[in-house]
């Protein structure tokens, strides 16, 4: 038998793809408008090691967060789907071991990213030619970046891998790199006991590539990117491990009742109080039922609303309220864009599952209205987000208010700020449910749905107008209108696409433009 023969087949596939020559192109025609932008701005500055400074800076952060988040997306759920079609056991049924199938989807799932990086890696070395940056500067760089890649893409594979819902998988992928990547470096520079640990990260080895940061504790770099290369290859390891022993879906029995972190959730309530609940929903909108049952959900987003306010108030305890004024800014941004993301995902959940079953055509053949499947949605969303959101925004008023107030660093203008800062994310977490709605029922998959919202609801509008707030309402409120109006007419359209004349062609599109071919040849009646 061939020796790791997944690997083989990839290697044979993969690099003769068109997918592959764009991936490429495009890596590499972006970081050279990239470059080309910010050498026309900066011909006003004379000092040429400044601009080379500048460039490899702005690359390099783009290169760094493109590695963090491009590895999660291609290995979240790539065995998680795998377990979910039923491929996976016919995999096992040969003679092909775990890591195989592991190494198989790594090297697959991650061609097309690696060679993406690849082509960034030249435009980056120009700014040696400009002068500020040395070329230990841009190798180091090149090592930081190749391990931030191995390990985030080791971390999706060890998620998909003991998980099987792509929910599930999706969320336990961007915990893990967002604790190696955020929560790590900010514990390590709080110089706790055996916080030396606390370096085994990508973001403090990606701090400590600049000459003079080396230099000064270089122990620093070489824990960030040792350590984190160990920790992607136990990931590996571990997923190979564990993926031919749970690889079949697991039946979970009623009587188990709805359980969060192990605790079951019906124990604070009673059946009868449960019965009359249901049969009130019911009786209104069944649709509001239907997507609101999952009590863990709304329990996990108390829990992690609750932690969050509980660590703003002993870091602010513990700092006697001076000091951390950037700190909470930042912390507070950081976590009203997780939020708009934890909608905009759970918006995008709604309707791919539901439509690729079946189950929106039975709402669609019995008396439910496509305002009521809507609404009901929405009504779901509200039930799982209002309450707990409503008080995040107030603790982070309050702290604004304590902040403006301190006399310290007393800033009424910055209290102004974050005030419409929060009114502005609120907003946005309203247009992030509606756009994701109307994303998920135009995708089959949640992941694609919300890519394509965060792109155009955050990506698109922050590099087209980063300063300007009033254009951000704006955005949001034709984004709220547009998505309303494309789901009312066209959402009996997209749920029942798959049905049109041509779909068995592979395709979810109607027919296509050139006439099928006759599978036998047209044979004159004798």
């Amino acid at each position: 038998m061939t020796f790791l023969p997944l690997v083989e087949r990839e290697l044979r596939i993969r690099p003769r793809l068109k997918r592959t020559y764009f991936y490429r192109t495009a890596g590499a025609c972006f970081a050279i408008v990239i470059l080309s932008f910010a050498l026309i701005t900066a011909l006003l500055v004379s000092n040429p090691g400044t601009i080379g400074k500048g460039i490899f800076t702005v690359l390099s952060w783009m290169a760094f967060i493109y590695c963090l988040l491009e590895g999660t997306r291609t290995t979240a759920d790539c065995l998680s789907e795998e377990k979910r079609a039923g491929t996976l056991g016919l995999l096992f049924l040969t003679d092909l071991k775990g890591y195989d199938v592991v190494l198989g989807k790594l090297l697959g799932t991650s061609l097309n990213t690696f060679y993406g990086l690849l082509a960034v890696l030249p435009p980056l070395a120009i700014p040696l030619l400009l002068g500020g940056v040395t070329a230990g500067e841009f190798w180091r760089l090149v090592l930081v970046l190749l391990s931030a890649l191995l390990f985030s893409l080791s971390a999706g594979l060890f998620v998909s891998a003991i998980s099987f819902q792509e929910r599930r998988a999706w969320l336990g992928t961007v915990a893990l790199v967002g604790t190696f990547a955020i929560v790590l470096p900010i514990i390590a520079e709080l110089d706790l006991p055996y916080g030396a640990l606390c370096h085994w990260n990508p973001t403090s080895a990606f701090l400590a590539v600049e000459e003079q940061t080396f230099l000064a504790k270089p122990n620093i770099y070489f824990a960030g990117t040792i350590g984190l290369l160990a920790i992607a290859l136990l990931l590996l390891v571990s997923a190979a491990f564990l993926l031919p022993r749970c690889w079949q879906a697991r039946i979970e029995t009623a009587s188990g009742g709805i359980r969060l972190f192990g605790i079951s959730l019906r124990m604070f309530t009673t059946p009868e109080r449960l019965r009359r609940k249901r049969l009130d929903q019911l009786s209104g909108n069944p649709v509001i039922w239907l997507a609101s049952r999952d009590l863990g959900q709304r329990a996990a987003v108390w829990l992690v609303i609750c932690l969050i306010c509980l660590a703003a108030g002993v870091f602010w305890r513990i700092a006697s309220g001076s000091g951390l004024n950037g700190t909470f800014s930042v912390a507070g941004l950081l976590v009203n864009y997780a939020m708009v993301v934890w909608v905009a995902a759970k918006a995008c959940q709604c309707f791919p599952e539901s439509r690729s079953s079946g189950a929106l055509e039975l709402l669609l053949v019995s008396p439910v209205t496509v305002k009521n499947i809507v609404d009901g949605h929405l009504s779901a969303l509200e039930r799982h987000f209002l309450v707990p959101f409503v008080l995040l925004f107030c603790a982070e008023f309050f702290f604004a208010i304590l902040q403006a107030a301190s006399p310290h660093q007393a800033d009424p203008i910055a209290f102004l700020m974050m005030g419409y800062g929060i009114f502005l994310f609120a907003f946005e977490i309203y247009a992030a449910a509606y756009l994701g709605l109307w994303m998920g029922l135009r995708s089959r998959k949640q992941t694609q749905a919300l890519t394509k919202t965060l792109v155009y609801l955050l990506i698109v509008p922050l590099l087209l107008f980063p300063c300007w707030p009033f254009v951000m309402i704006i955005k949001n409120i034709i984004i709220i209108n547009f998505a309303k109006e494309q789901i009312r007419l066209h959402f009996r359209f997209y749920v029942t696409e798959r049905f049109a004349p041509g779909s068995e062609l592979g395709s979810w599109t109607p027919s296509p433009a050139r006439p099928v071919p006759p599978i036998l040849p047209n044979v004159p009646p004798a």
